[in-house]
């Protein structure tokens, strides 16, 4: 996978301890490196003629986003220059020092003050991040910091696919399209159910990913219903190839419900084999939902999100419930415990353990905002005839969780992914001018 690439810039004045800015912005390039190709000053920039042709060789090289460090109290011209000739989401990065021979080295905190001050004025957004970038947990964080920014960048020009509508009378799948493009830079390209169900009747088809089709109730499934398995399957999979879509909005039912004895399979089994495949699937026609997964997934480098209902909690054990179908099943915890319902409609696993985030993008009276809730999934299995796992809260009591939820009015479909990304959606949503409710 080509690395994005990430401009990185120190800037100061002569009369600071020069030496150690360039001693940090060493080991900020190397942080970043390990996940970056960084493009940029290998040494700290004390010249308005230098800095102006480095942001011109960033801006030739295409950077995705810029970490501007303050390697010492600067020309207060620079981080607007930067932000200005960029044009990029913009992380700055100051560090502490020590006070011990009776001066300020660098002045770092204080150009770093100002930087956010020039910025915030100008209209111009930025995260930021204040330590050393010697140390591990600094360097995590520029790390979480810049992928936010690429992230937010790799969103503009992304399409996401709308097959069909939303679900009847869901309103909290309404999106606004010119917003999200405004917003996000993310275009909507819509298709109609039907390049589902004509694929359907034209008899696609795509050999379900399993060797096996055991049942909930027992036995396994026949091969009537595993042959419309790769039906809908196909059919899935074809439309979504022929548009060339990475992440889709798909208004399964009620088009796509074939309640019928005739039929012995449903459709949502074959969602969660597309999402297996690396197609984020938001079910029910939730556009914002697969937003929030396209998102997830950048944000962990090909994660694979879990859309979901929150249908449980237990106050006294601070955990949620998570339900829903459509999940990829390589989010079980085991292949073995996979299981069908009989009638070939259903998809039953428990997620596997492990820490990670709830996030919403969130839509309420014309204006985004973002939820993230921090949990970890515990090794439990459910057996709900749907995927399902129980996480417990790690931030904020699962019953405070729930009353933000309802208290708030947030959408009932959140999205899981595993992964420790939770500052770097708090940077995203710095970045992208957005509230966070973070719990």
């Amino acid at each position: 996978m080509t690395k994005s690439k990430v401009g990185l810039v120190s800037v100061g004045v002569p009369w600071f301890d020069v030496a150690r800015a360039d001693e940090m912005v060493g080991a900020t390039r190397a942080a970043l490196a390990r996940e970056f190709a960084v493009v940029g000053p290998e040494r700290t920039v004390t010249d308005g003629a230098e800095l102006t042709s480095a942001l011109a060789a960033m801006r030739q090289a295409d950077v995705s986003a810029a970490v501007f460090q303050l390697g010492t109290f600067p020309d207060g011209n620079t981080p607007a220059q930067v932000a200005e000739t960029l044009g990029v989401p913009v992380v700055l990065s100051g560090f502490p020092e020590p006070l011990t021979d009776g001066r300020v080295p660098n002045n770092s905190l204080c150009g770093l003050n100002m930087a956010t001050y020039t910025l915030t004025e100008l209209g111009h957004r930025y995260s930021h991040v204040f330590g050393d970038p010697r140390e591990a947990r600094a360097a995590a964080r520029l790390v979480q910091h810049a992928r936010a920014a690429a992230t937010l960048q790799g969103l503009r020009g992304s399409v996401v696919g709308l097959i069909g509508y939303r679900a009847p009378g869901f309103y909290p799948a309404t999106f606004d399209e010119l917003l999200l493009r405004r917003t996000f830079g993310v275009r909507v390209e819509h298709l109609g159910i039907q390049e589902v169900t004509d694929r359907v009747r034209a008899g696609s088809f795509k050999a379900p990913p399993v060797a096996g089709f055991p049942t909930i109730e027992g036995g396994e499934l026949g091969p009537e219903a595993v042959r419309w398995l790769g039906k809908y399957y196909g059919a899935l999979a074809d439309a979504v190839a022929a548009s060339g879509l990475g992440t889709v909005a798909i208004k399964d039912w009620p088009e796509m419900a074939p309640f019928v004895p005739e039929i012995p399979a449903g459709i949502w089994p074959a969602l969660s084999w597309l999402q297996d495949d690396g197609v984020n699937v938001a079910p029910e026609g939730d556009v914002n939902g697969a937003v929030t997964m396209e998102l997830l997934a950048r944000l962990t480098g090909g994660g694979t999100p879990f859309f979901a209902d929150i249908s449980a909690f237990d106050e006294d054990a601070s955990t949620l419930v998570l339900w829903h179908y459509g999940g990829g099943t390589r989010l079980a915890r085991s292949p073995s415990e996979v299981r069908f319902g009989a009638d070939g409609r259903e998809l039953e696993f428990s997620l596997k353990p492990g820490a990670g985030v709830l996030a919403r993008l969130g839509y309420s009276r014309g204006a985004y905002r973002l939820l993230l809730i921090e949990v970890e999934v515990l090794g439990e299995r459910l057996t709900l005839r749907r995927a399902a796992g129980r996480v417990r809260t790690t931030r904020t009591h699962a019953a405070a969780v729930v009353e933000e939820l309802l208290g708030g009015g947030w959408e009932h479909h959140v999205s899981f992914v595993h992964g420790e990304v939770a500052e770097a959606l708090v940077a995203f949503a710095k970045q992208a001018g957005l509230p966070i409710t973070r719990l």
